[in-house]
């Protein structure tokens, strides 16, 4: 899982390289968010269920968002002459989307652990 979060961050970046025509101020700037995605992940260690769920939670979210919002730039779905200010709210937007498929993956974990739970055996 690891290894296909790392790819798809790398993919997302290339896009967004490909869409500013190099490394720049901008391009670095919009890529910011998804080297803070793969943080979490790179940092896991053997740690609780819930922990590890919501790093990948918080991971995924912010490579999709980054990952969709070019995609629709770059074929031009749904755009208006203002859709080039999305590069300047992305970063933050998707670090707050982040935020939210961090809590999304918490839930997911604690809920794994509840019914993986080792249950007492109930002899009659």
């Amino acid at each position: 899982m690891k290894i296909m979060t790392i790819i798809t961050a790398l993919l997302a970046a290339t896009l967004v390289l490909v869409t500013h025509k190099g490394i720049n101020g901008e391009s670095l700037y919009n890529i910011s968010p998804l080297v803070i995605a793969l943080l979490p992940i790179a940092l896991l260690k053997n740690t609780a269920k819930e922990r590890i769920y919501g790093s990948y939670g918080f991971s995924l979210a912010i490579i999709a968002i980054v990952f969709l919002s070019y995609l629709t730039y770059v074929l031009q779905i749904g755009m208006s002459s203002t859709s080039s200010l999305m590069f300047i709210w992305l970063p933050l937007m998707s670090l707050i989307v982040g935020c939210f498929g961090a809590i999304a993956g918490i839930v997911l974990g604690l809920i794994h652990e509840y019914l993986n739970r080792k249950r007492p055996n109930q002899a009659l």
